[in-house]
């Protein structure tokens, strides 16, 4: 699971198009996509805490946009400040 998170980390954050581990020559895309979103979701969730949920300092610091991306990710992962 590892390495399959730093292929993850490096597509999100490089923007790279190496493909994930592969199972007996198979990629498990499932899996895959659900790797993805688990570490979108931490990933968001520790930059939003970093700042203090300060939104647009969040999403400065991700190198999204705020009200485009950030927000709307923040409801599709159903995130609220608690």
């Amino acid at each position: 699971m590892d390495s399959l998170r730093e292929v993850l980390a490096a597509n999100i954050v490089n923007g790279s198009h190496e493909q994930p581990a592969q199972n007996n020559g198979k990629i498990d895309t499932e899996e895959s996509n659900m790797a993805l979103k688990t570490f979108e979701r931490d990933h968001i969730m520790k930059a939003l805490s970093e700042n203090n949920w300060h939104r647009r300092r969040t999403a400065e610091a991700l190198g999204i946009n705020r009200k485009k991306t950030l927000f709307r990710k923040m409801q599709r992962f159903g995130m609220t400040q608690h």
